[in-house]
């Protein structure tokens, strides 16, 4: 009787649990998913020392903070519009660029980023191409054209 009884728990908790691999495979998920928000702290932590560093004067160690944050958590398009600030600061033009061009491809419509690569632009002395950017900053929509204006000014 005891075993029978031991028998039918057993079966209903099969019913239950049995091939249920869910809960496994939701642990995973949730360790991923808390991976990812701790490198995206971690990033965050990091690309304020590279504030910090920018804030006073030491774009060096502002790009090395900002290029950190980076490894850690690539899909904030700050992090890439920071460095290419950092970069530009030391006419490190090209790479500011590049920067520019890593950020834009995460989002679309900053205006920070696109004022950035038309001074980087301008550094390479690619007046055209700053010209090109600022065509583009002029269609995002409810854009400051005070600051596109001026941009413009300091390219021509």
């Amino acid at each position: 009787e005891k075993q029978e009884k031991d028998n039918t728990i057993s079966e209903e908790k099969a019913k239950f649990t049995g091939g249920c691999k869910t809960v496994q495979n939701r642990t995973v998920i949730n360790n991923k998913e808390v991976e990812m928000e701790r490198r995206k702290k971690e990033s965050e932590e990091i690309k304020e020392m590279g504030n910090k560093s920018f804030r006073g004067g030491d774009y060096k160690l502002a790009e090395e903070y900002y290029t950190s944050a980076i490894l850690k958590y690539e899909e904030n398009h700050v992090l890439f519009t920071n460095r290419a600030q950092a970069r530009l600061r030391q006419n490190k033009f090209q790479e500011a660029v590049d920067d520019c061009k890593e950020a834009i491809k995460i989002k679309q419509d900053n205006l920070k980023t696109i004022v950035i690569i038309v001074k980087a632009l301008r550094g390479l002395k690619d007046f055209q191409k700053a010209m090109d950017m600022l065509e583009i900053a002029e269609k995002i929509p409810n854009v400051d054209m005070k600051l596109v204006d001026n941009s413009r000014r300091e390219v021509v």
